[in-house]
């Protein structure tokens, strides 16, 4: 299982995030854009196989777009041909089912793509006050409030034809996977691109920038979330805001399908 990593400025939780990652990955392949040292972080890990900053590529840094994967896709197959599964990841997110556990399930049904149930997690209205400092503790102790939203491409066969287009974005899935045979279970991803009311402004104004993500824009003021709809970019949540103690409040509908 080798996963695809694109990372911009997570420097506060990306030792966690890969070590995260370390545990559910064979191998990572990674692009950086960030104006710090998290390239070094990212390669100190022993399973990085290639970490290129993106600069190194030509890519230009202010907003990488999901397509520019093609050029970690294409250094995957050099080294490693067809096999496997390739999970596209990203530097503020974590796994909190067993990726192993749904591969078993998608080789075992001929499915060649993965989805995941993203919990989105928030500054939640209740925090207001609180220090956030993070004082040692992990992004997982730190923020609890969550909400489900929507099942999103947690990864995809490997074989021949597969492609990114290098200019396309909010893509996540390779072009030339026919037919399309998605799994029938998911696995939970937890997302944590709210951390604190800094690092928010911080994270829209850049994105504003770009016209992407505009619909957060009124966090910048007033960060703490206390409906889902604040934040959701389509569609409807899948659940209300909900406090994450030792498990998930699963909605019904996803219940019987999330792989521990």
């Amino acid at each position: 299982m080798i996963g695809m990593l694109l990372s911009k400025d997570d420097r506060d939780i990306i030792e966690e995030v890969m070590t995260e990652y370390s545990k559910q990955l064979d191998s990572i392949f990674c692009i950086e854009s960030s104006d710090d040292d998290s390239l070094d972080v990212i390669r100190s890990f022993p399973n990085v196989e290639y970490a290129v900053h993106a600069r190194e590529l030509g890519i230009e840094v202010s907003h990488l777009k999901d397509g520019v994967r093609q050029f970690l896709l294409s250094h995957i197959q050099d080294r490693y041909g067809y096999d496997g599964w390739i999970f596209p990841i990203q530097s503020d997110e974590i796994y909190a089912g067993e990726l192993a556990n749904l591969v078993h399930h998608a080789n075992a049904t001929s499915a060649n793509v993965l989805n995941a149930l993203v919990a989105q997690f928030v500054i939640h209205r209740d925090e207001a006050g609180t220090n956030f400092a993070p004082g040692g503790r992990s992004i997982q102790d730190m923020r609890r409030w969550y909400f489900f939203g929507q099942c999103e491409v947690a990864g995809f066969k490997n074989q021949p034809g597969i492609y990114y287009n290098l200019f396309e974005h909010m893509r996540v899935l390779v072009h030339g996977l026919h037919p399309v045979a998605t799994c029938g279970r998911v696995v939970v991803r937890k997302h944590y691109n709210m951390r604190t009311p800094q690092q928010l402004a911080s994270r829209i104004a850049d994105r504003l920038k770009t016209g992407w993500q505009v619909a957060y824009a009124a966090l910048i003021d007033d960060p703490f979330v206390d409906n889902p709809l604040q934040v959701i970019n389509a569609g409807v949540p899948c659940s209300p805001l909900q406090y994450y103690e030792d498990h998930f409040e699963l909605p019904q509908q996803w219940a019987e399908k999330v792989m521990p």
